[in-house]
């Protein structure tokens, strides 16, 4: 009886969310619902026109610096050339409220992609690791993160949550 009762107060107790684990899912569901309800977000094709607010903000996991524009070589796999780029900005879309930014870095299976998602308002972002899917427009941008599309062995995207 006595190893039933420690059965049933450990599965009691591992439903109980630590408070730290607690806050950043709010802050996971607060990013994620900005961006499904954000309207007019405008694409942006060119790292250039990225504004300086943003780029601060994601400066922590987008690599601003090594990152080249679309059509331009880059180092898309393990195999290094001195003077490219290992990223490569696919695009990015703002709004008043949120801002996105889809880049890919070069890696020893070839490219794999990263969605960038912040309120611009707000501290924190999320980051999205999907493999070696691109999307095309910020309108796939929203169904993935909305649907949280499954990686090839099933495992549903998940938001990374940096406090910025």
């Amino acid at each position: 009886m006595r190893i039933l009762r420690v059965v049933v107060i450990a599965a009691l107790l591992s439903n109980i969310p630590l408070a730290d684990s607690q806050q950043g899912r709010s802050d996971e569901h607060r990013i994620e619902s900005a961006l499904l309800a954000a309207d007019g977000l405008v694409e942006v094709r060119a790292v250039a026109d990225v504004p300086p607010d943003v780029r601060e903000a994601f400066t922590a996991v987008v690599p601003w610096d090594a990152m080249a524009e679309r059509g331009v070589r880059w180092n898309s796999t393990d195999l290094i050339v001195p003077d490219q780029p290992y990223s490569q900005h696919i695009f990015s879309a703002l709004a008043p409220s949120v801002a996105v930014v889809v880049f890919q870095i070069g890696g020893i299976a070839g490219p794999h992609t990263n969605i960038v998602v912040g309120q611009r308002a707000a501290p924190g972002f999320c980051i999205y690791r999907i493999g070696n899917v691109i999307p095309k427009d910020i309108e796939a941008v929203r169904a993935l993160v909305r649907d949280k599309h499954p990686d090839r062995n099933g495992v549903p995207m998940a938001c990374e949550y940096h406090a910025s």
